[in-house]
């Protein structure tokens, strides 16, 4: 998700485990991992946000236009 407030802007990442995803589906969730991973927090979410990027500021604005077209070719492959 891209977040903006007059010229600035940032990218936010939320994250969502399997388990989650599975709860609110279905209303059960199987906590047990059968692949050897270590039990996860699922009811917890991971939400990340880079810092405020400034369109008036040109190193702003380079590195903040990189990550968002990383964030495109992410979403176009």
């Amino acid at each position: 998700m891209i977040s903006s407030i007059n010229h600035h802007f940032s990218i936010i990442h939320l994250r969502v485990s399997d388990e989650y995803l599975q709860w609110l589906t279905t209303g059960k969730v199987d906590t047990a991992s059968s692949d050897g991973r270590p039990a996860s927090p699922w009811r917890s979410l991971v939400l990340r946000r880079t810092r405020w990027f400034d369109f008036f500021n040109p190193v702003d604005r380079s590195e903040g236009f990189d990550g968002l077209w990383a964030v495109l070719t992410h979403m176009m492959r």
